[in-house]
This record gives structure tokens, sequence and C-alpha cells, in this order.
């Protein structure tokens, strides 16, 4: 059985929680096994947010008390938490190709091309 929205866990903030809904509302093919992963890339928005709003009252780059620029921590940090939100996202099947590969891909619709060789054999056949 699948987690559910109303199961959302209390700790999490506003992205998390968003995030929580979003991916239970829409991600079907999710199972309970599923749920510490989840839980874990919504804690991983919840920081996000927080690195972000950080970020808006400092700068890229900071200087030191001789005038030596130095990268702020938290553009790195950012960069690091983005990336395994990437592949936690990718785990649980979040991106066409990793629902394709986990056998959950999504119907597309037919092309035109697709559609007149539909057409072409049924007067043929």
């Amino acid at each position: 059985m699948p987690p559910v929205a109303d199961d959302t866990p209390k700790h999490l903030g506003p992205a998390g929680g968003a995030v929580w809904r979003l991916v239970i509302d829409e991600c079907k093919w999710l199972a309970e096994t599923d749920r510490p992963a989840l839980v874990l890339v919504c804690e991983k928005f919840d920081r996000r947010q927080d690195f972000l709003a950080r970020l808006e009252s400092t700068e890229p780059v900071l200087f030191t008390d001789k005038g030596y620029a130095y990268p702020n921590p938290l553009v790195g940090m950012l960069s690091t938490l983005e990336t395994e939100i990437s592949k936690l996202l990718s785990a649980l099947g979040m991106t066409p190709t990793d629902r394709s590969r986990l056998g959950v891909a999504e119907v597309k619709a037919k092309t035109a091309f697709e559609e007149m060789l539909a057409r072409k054999s049924g007067r043929v056949g």
C-alpha cells in the first residue's frame, strides 16, 4: 500500500510538505517501502528552501578581512544538496526516463505519422 497524503510526516516544513503531497497525488507506483526515500527527499527540499532563504541575505562570493574573495559555503552546500535530491528523485522514478526504466512509463499520444500508418494499414487489411 503506497503512502498517503494525509500521512504527511509532521516534522516536514512547507517545501517538504508540498513535495510530499505532490508525489503522493501523482506517483501511484510508489509503495510503502519507498517511504524512507520519500521522507528523505522531502527533508532535503526543506533544507534547500532554508539554504535559498539564507543566500538571499548574503552574497555568493564573500571576502576575508584582508579583502580576499572566497565562495560562500552555502553555494557549494546547495549544489551538493541539489545533486542528492536529483539522485533520490531518480531512484523514485520521477523523470520519464526513470519511469521507463522502472516499467511505469506514461502512455504517449500517437504521432501524426503513427496515425497515418495505422489508417493506411486499416485500409490494406
